[in-house]
């Protein structure tokens, strides 16, 4: 790396990227201090070493993800990453570049270093205040401007400014002049069909949703950005990938006719690999977010907190989302009428319930680079709907919800799904769909839907085996909620139904056998909720809940000081628990 031959220095850069897709390697590297001789690289005189260095820079942080990103930037990394930037002048013009292959390295140059400044301010605050100190959303903000510089490069610096502008108010402030607002909605009404273009798109009204102000849902921007997420969510995935394929089918049957070199035919069959690769991954991209905007425009300030689904750089990240708290964190009464009648007219709830389906693709992939890939693409795009479900469904009004009974037909399909084996063998996947059930559930039982009292202990029974079998505490906490809920449902009846000695008795079960902390709190404040009122002390009474409750609290409280430091931000919900159960015992016991 720090040889002075040029070709040395290069090979160097071209080996550590390849390295690093160890995460072993990325730690040695970090520990060993390489970055600090691999980041100046970035203003290397040679443009090949430029972009080898910055490639390899750019794998660290997909790789390594956010304690790597971290790293980087406590070593400085944005320094040289910045003077980079700098060499470039506001507004530049690749094409006053006058030899084509400069003027691609220049345009790669600066796309290799976007990724890197996006994945670094995704990770870490520090970088966002460096991109703020160094006004280089000023240098960044014209190359959206994808007829000069190109969809790859344009698409680049969206993602990144789409990510800085989030809740960045110094930001924000600059990025609502004129002369940038109008990029942005210029954008927006270029009728472009290219995936690409959809994709750029749907970043820009990304960009507008962050930087808008408290009249975004007043005037006919709220329109606009509804209207043109709703055209992202109608294309069909699988059928741009179908289509795709049997389009490179065609050609190839009609190229076989010519007579090509076989290593002529090799690179142009890859090539159009590659292409069917990009259209697909474009629109998944592209649904994903338009899934997130909708999620933050169907929320208020006050109740948000915001769930992390943003993308990095890698197609490989996975999303992090809390799925357990984000359906309490949402009340209808604090979404605007305004939003719940553009997400309606638009028939967004509607388009959201078709991402959540599964689809079989296997089949169109046969002859597609990346097949892996674009499977968990497509399972990622299936958790950002359900998310979205999970949320729309919390904050909208049942009305915009197509009625009671179309939010059962809901229910029963996620009933569906959570037991077929694509989803039990994606504990992500299932976590996601729980998580919507919960929400639905929720609803159902907010609106006093008397059908949920047609509920058996039979159409639970995979609830209770989901909550024995699963390991992750995140879908056992769901389980136990919804079969909490419907308990609360039939425990408001004046006449005490059969169905709440089995929820008494899954509930006991749990909180004698699990060893989850978690679990046992959430299932002792179900049982609360639950059986509190006195009319159900019968059941109480002859599934014998007091006694086994009596004999649960010494070990209970044993294991809570034993684990107390691993618990975290846990604690408090678990020991609040313990004192509700010696209150509940004494009670229950008073009043028998």
């Amino acid at each position: 790396l720090s040889s002075v031959n040029e070709e040395t220095r290069e090979c160097g850069c071209a080996s550590l990227a390849n390295l690093v897709s160890n995460p072993a390697h990325i730690n040695i590297l970090l520990q060993k201090d390489c970055i600090k001789i691999l980041a100046p690289l970035f203003v290397d005189t040679s443009p090949q070493v430029s972009i080898k260095a910055l490639g390899a820079i750019r794998n660290i942080t997909v790789d390594g993800g956010i304690d790597a990103c971290e790293v980087l930037v406590k070593k400085d990394v944005l320094t040289p990453l910045v003077a980079l930037f700098t060499q470039f002048e506001v507004g530049w013009n690749p094409d006053q570049i006058s030899l084509k292959k400069l003027r691609d390295l220049r345009i790669e140059i600066f796309t290799e270093a976007t990724h890197i400044l996006w994945n670094l301010c995704e990770a870490s605050e520090t970088a966002v205040k460096i991109f703020n100190k160094e006004n280089l959303v000023h240098l960044l903000w014209p190359c959206l401007q994808y007829k000069i510089y190109g969809y790859e490069l344009s698409i680049a610096v969206a993602q990144c400014l789409q990510t800085v502008t989030e809740e960045n108010k110094e930001l924000i402030a600059l990025c609502r002049l004129q002369d940038k607002a109008s990029l942005l909605e210029s954008i927006i009404a270029d009728d472009a069909l290219s995936t690409q273009h959809a994709l750029l798109k749907t970043l820009v009204v990304g960009i507008i949703t962050n930087i808008s102000d408290e009249d975004f849902t007043s005037n006919n921007l709220l329109t606009v950005v509804v209207q043109t997420l709703s055209h992202v969510l109608m294309v069909d995935a699988v059928e741009v990938l179908r289509n795709d394929v049997q389009g490179n089918s065609q050609e190839a049957t009609n190229g076989n006719s010519h007579a090509e070199k076989p290593q002529e035919k090799e690179k142009e069959k890859t090539t159009k690999k590659s292409r069917s690769t990009d259209n697909v991954t474009n629109i998944l991209k592209a649904q994903q977010i338009a899934l997130e905007v909708i999620t933050n425009i169907c929320c208020s300030e006050d109740d948000w907190e915001e769930v992390d689904t943003s993308e990095s750089s890698s197609d490989e990240m996975s999303v992090d989302v809390n799925m357990e708290e984000t359906a309490d964190n949402f009340s209808s009464s604090d979404v605007s009428t305004e939003v719940q009648n553009a997400i309606t007219s638009n028939h967004i709830f509607t388009k959201v319930l078709q991402k959540i389906e599964p689809v079989e693709i296997v089949p169109l992939l046969q002859n597609i680079d990346k097949q892996t890939d674009i499977l968990k693409s497509f399972e990622r795009l299936q958790i950002y709907a359900l998310l979205c479900c999970n949320n729309l469904v919390s904050s909208l009004e049942i009305t915009h919800l197509g009625g009671i009974d179309n939010l059962h037909t809901v229910w029963s399909g996620l009933v569906k799904l959570s037991s077929s084996q694509i989803v039990m063998k994606n504990l992500e996947l299932l976590e996601a769909v729980t998580s919507c059930m919960r929400a639905v559930v929720q609803k159902l039982a907010d609106l006093e839907s008397p059908k949920l009292l047609e509920v058996s202990p039979q159409d639970l029974q995979f609830l209770y085996e989901m909550e024995q079998q699963c390991g992750q505490s995140d879908i056992k906490v769901n389980a136990v909620r919804i079969v909490s809920t419907i308990g609360c449902v039939f425990a408001k009846q004046l006449q005490p139904n059969s169905f709440l000695k089995d929820v008494g008795m899954f509930l006991l079960e749990i909180c004698c056998k699990e060893n989850d902390l978690r679990v046992i709190a959430e299932s002792l404040d179900a049982m609360f909720d639950v059986f509190g009122e006195d009319h159900l002390d019968p059941i109480v009474r002859e599934i014998q809940m007091v006694e086994k409750l009596k004999t649960l609290l010494p070990s209970l409280k044993t294991q809570i000081q034993n684990k107390k430091k691993s618990l975290g931000e846990h604690y408090p919900v678990i020991s609040t628990a313990r004192i509700n159960l010696i209150r509940f015992i004494k009670y229950k016991t008073q009043s028998s």
